[in-house]
């Protein structure tokens, strides 16, 4: 019995593997009727490809530094400082990443429409007076 049903499931995969064997010459055939380079078949048309992440010398948040550490700067501003240090953006939305790290890292601080560096700010701002009990 266990031989019968061995040799029907290997029957079976013989008729499989040759019916994908046509079926393999066939796309093949029509890969060439189409003009599609060998190989690529269906899975080659319409694909885009990632683009390749920018390589920078320095990180985006050192860019930044660099940049805001002379003056506080707007958001565009600092995105076009920043390009022109030569950090490349591999996104076609650069606004958006900038605009993430300024936000996300505590060394940057946003006063008013700007962004300036964390620690010069507190230098800048006046001191605070000490609250106590008003005298009578």
């Amino acid at each position: 019995m266990i031989n019968k049903q061995l040799e029907e499931f290997m029957g079976m995969r013989e008729s499989l593997l040759e019916e994908r064997k046509n079926l393999e010459e066939q796309i093949k055939q029509i890969d060439e009727a189409l003009g599609v380079p060998a190989g690529l078949g269906v899975r080659g048309i319409g694909i885009r490809r990632r683009a390749k992440r920018a390589r920078n010398e320095m990180n985006l948040r050192s860019a930044i530094a660099t940049v805001i550490s002379k003056k506080p700067m707007g958001r565009k501003e600092i995105l076009k400082a920043v390009q022109d240090l030569g950090y490349k953006f591999s996104t076609s939305h650069p606004l958006n990443s900038l605009s993430a790290a300024l936000y996300s890292n505590r060394e940057f601080v946003k006063v008013g429409n700007t962004f300036g560096m964390a620690n010069a700010v507190k230098e800048t701002a006046a001191p605070k007076k000490k609250a106590g009990r008003k005298k009578k």
